[in-house]
């Protein structure tokens, strides 16, 4: 059976109290590899398509980065706001160098 990132996330939800998802929208295909630096720990995204996914149990209240490595050798970080108890979604747009929130359509 295939799992796409979305069920996977939805799974990974129903086995911790408080799972925040991550995503990161990548529309030129530039972003070669992601991952989510959150309370002491580092979470490698998935890709799925111009897509980057990635659920992580909050065990802490604070902040994080979302690490971006670009086939080109450049790197970027999008700042994860505060995080504590309770479930978030985030959403960034990598661009050229750089890393912003966005909305979730658009």
């Amino acid at each position: 059976m295939r799992w796409s990132p979305l069920l996977l996330l939805a799974a990974l939800s129903g086995c911790s109290e408080s799972v925040d998802t991550f995503h990161v929208y990548d529309p030129d295909g530039r972003v070669r590899a992601a991952h989510v630096q959150l309370c002491g720990t580092e979470t490698p995204m998935l890709q799925h398509g111009k897509y980057f996914f990635a659920g992580v149990p909050i065990t802490c209240e604070g902040s994080g980065q979302i690490h971006l490595a670009y086939r080109d050798g450049d790197r970027a970080d999008c700042a994860i706001g505060h995080v504590s108890t309770g479930s978030q979604q985030w959403y960034f747009r990598a661009q050229k160098a750089s890393c912003e929130p966005r909305e979730m359509h658009g």
